[in-house]
């Protein structure tokens, strides 16, 4: 290297410098330990891995040990009076020629000055030189003193280290996730240079700690959890925490690392990647929220649903399958997590099912396992239908539907085709009767004229005559029940007209009186009403069969019969009552009043048609009839009959 102006000067070594001075004779001390010193250290260098040099104030070299030349296969000899950088195939960098030629301006030593010589193979060596000034007692430079290395593994091993780090380091920068390295205090050592990129803020955040970085939110829980593993010098994942960047938006990330762990196990820090997971948190959130909505939303929906999960526990229910299964004073039995065996069980132990069907937790548990619908009868009466519906996961979906409607539908249809038939056989009972009964009038009566006749002819008290009257009250008796049975057929013609009900009622008290025992007062309140539509007859024959029914109900006691005709509460129907104080009559009794030829009286003493055939008019002139009635306590009977529209 060139230091300074003007022709270089050849310097001896200083070997050769001190054999030119002094003539041979004997050395002194002091000389022979100096030179024993140089011997050491020639040996030494010869030895050594390094070699060792001098150059003057202008560059020149002067001295170079003799390792040299086995380091380099250049003899030492052909640099003395040289510069390094004129001996041919040396290449220098030239910022690397700056700083030295600086250093040597500025007369101080340099470090690790790297420069590379091709050998004459063909082989390109790196060497790495450093050198400290030398200064005559005057002050004066007198060149410098260093050493040379070759680092020739070392630069290839860096420089195929940095080959093999630029795909990853291409890798990282494309990636959508960045990276880092912590100290042991949690300053960043380093970041990948994406994060610039990524978020738009500069890299220059070497030095900080992620938690005093600006915008930074961290849950105090999962910041004590990181804190905690660190504190194990264990690793950690899925850290996450929201931040706020310099442009307003905020972003979720989530981060992993691992512990840093030098050659001697020291620990140094953490290394670990960053995820932003922004994408992720949204849609859970928005996940979150249609699954509240959706919660809300079938929360108040009235058929009640559960969802089990694989293992058979709730996950999902609605507010209306809690109330389902409360008890009164009680907590609902249904929770998360809770099995379909523990609702099973408790389902049995606290009477949720009406008596009459043997149901078990096992029964239950059976029947939710095959799937399909089953109707249950619960203890408040309701009926349900549950059907359970397999999910693709395994789990299970179970809908109770209320079909109380339909079962009580259900009944009431089966008792209207009960009324039906029990119609169907009356009218063909009827159509029987009416038949019969008008062959029985035609024979009876040329039997009643004639008894008649021929008991008129006899003297009064003759016994013959007495026999006669026997057998024209049993025809009469006869022709009034074939009257009965032709009513009751509804056979015979019917004449509708404007009938004063209250004077067709006194009409029936006056013939009455002389038939009813004097041990049954009669009382009556016949109040004036509008007149009905009707037939005189047919309602004169359901005053006289009540009547005499309630007196057959008093029997030979004492007792009241009461006969009342007033307006109904409603002003549109006309009510006839006719009330007794006799012995009453059970519910399994006055269910069953009105069938035909049902009574209660011994064989002989009544044919079962009075209150049919009393059941049978009031139908037919659009009216009906109330009984109340107990045991003990008496009966009352009220026909409503409909009045005129007009007077209505």
């Amino acid at each position: 290297m060139r230091t300074g102006r003007g022709k270089a000067r050849h310097r001896p070594s200083r070997a050769t410098r001190s054999r030119k001075a002094r003539p041979r004779e004997k050395s002194s001390p002091d000389e022979s330990a100096l030179r024993e010193t140089e011997q050491r250290f020639d040996d030494l260098f010869r030895a050594a891995s390094i070699w060792f040099w001098e150059i003057d104030p202008n560059g020149i070299v002067t001295y170079v040990s003799h390792n040299y030349e086995a380091q380099l296969g250049i003899p030492s000899s052909a640099l003395i009076g040289r510069r390094f950088d004129n001996v041919p195939g040396t290449i220098v960098a030239p910022e690397e020629r700056r700083r030295v030629l600086d250093c040597v301006r500025q007369r101080r030593g340099w470090r690790d000055f790297l420069y590379s010589r091709k050998l004459l193979n063909g082989k390109i060596m790196w060497i790495k030189t450093s050198a400290v000034p030398i200064f005559d007692k005057k002050g004066e430079l007198r060149g410098w003193r260093g050493t040379g290395t070759d680092v020739t593994a070392q630069v290839e091993t860096e420089r195929a280290l940095r080959a093999g780090q630029q795909p990853i380091k291409k890798n990282l920068e494309a990636a959508s996730d960045w990276f880092f390295e912590l100290d042991k205090d949690e300053f960043i050592t380093y970041i990948s240079p994406n994060f610039q990129a990524l978020f738009g803020v500069p890299s220059d955040i070497v030095g900080k700690r992620f938690v005093d970085f600006p915008g930074a939110e961290f849950d105090p829980a999962e910041l004590e959890r990181i804190r905690a593993a660190r504190r194990a010098r264990q690793p950690y994942r899925d850290f996450v925490y929201a931040r706020i960047f310099p442009s307003g938006e905020k972003r979720w990330l989530s981060s992993s690392a691992a512990p840093i762990f030098d050659e001697n196990g020291e620990w140094q820090g953490y290394r670990g990647v960053v995820t932003d997971i922004t994408e992720r948190m949204r849609a859970e959130a928005f996940a979150r929220l249609a699954q509240r909505r959706l919660h809300d939303a079938v929360s108040y929906v009235r058929q009640p649903f559960v969802v089990y999960d694989a293992q058979d526990r709730v996950v999902s229910f609605n507010h209306a399958f809690a109330l389902l299964h409360s008890a009164p004073g009680e907590k609902t039995a249904v929770r998360q997590g809770v099995s379909f065996h523990e609702l099973a069980q408790w389902q049995v132990l606290s009477d949720f099912y009406a008596g009459g069907e043997a149901i078990d937790s096992e029964t239950l548990l059976a029947r939710y396992q095959s799937g399909g619908e089953h109707t249950y009868h619960l203890t408040d009466d309701r009926w349900m239908l549950v059907g359970y519906r397999r999910l693709p996961d395994g789990g299970a979906v179970g809908l109770w539907t209320d079909v109380s409607a339909l079962k009580r539908a259900e009944a009431e249809r089966r008792v209207l085709e009960a009324r039906l038939h029990h119609s169907q056989r009356l009218e063909a009972l009827g159509m029987l009767a009416g038949g019969i009964a008008h062959d029985l009038n035609n024979s009876l009566v040329p039997v009643l004229a004639l008894t008649k006749m021929v008991a008129g002819r006899l003297p009064e008290g003759d016994r013959s005559r007495a026999n006669l009257e026997t057998v024209v009250k049993a025809a009469q008796r006869s022709r009034d029940l074939v009257q009965q049975i032709v009513a009751f057929s509804r056979q015979e013609e019917q004449r509708r007209e404007s009938v004063d009900l209250a004077a067709i009622a006194a009409d029936a008290l006056r013939l009455l009186r002389a038939s009813i025992p004097s041990s049954i007062r009669l009382e009556e309140a016949l109040a004036p009403v509008p007149t009905v539509d009707g037939d005189p007859g047919q309602l004169h024959q359901i005053i006289v069969n009540l009547v005499t029914n309630a007196a057959q109900a008093i029997g030979e006691a004492h007792g009241t019969i009461g006969l009342r005709v007033e307006l109904d509460d409603d002003g549109g129907h006309a009510r006839l009552t006719v009330s007794d104080t006799g012995c009453g009559m059970a519910e399994e009794t006055r269910a069953r009043i009105f069938e035909p030829f049902f009574t209660t009286r011994s064989v002989g003493q009544g044919t079962g048609l009075g209150l049919s055939v009393v059941h049978g008019i009031v139908a037919s002139h659009g009216g009906r009839i109330d009984v109340e009635t107990a045991p003990g306590k008496g009966s009352r009977f009220d026909v409503i009959l409909p009045l005129p529209r007009s007077m209505a």
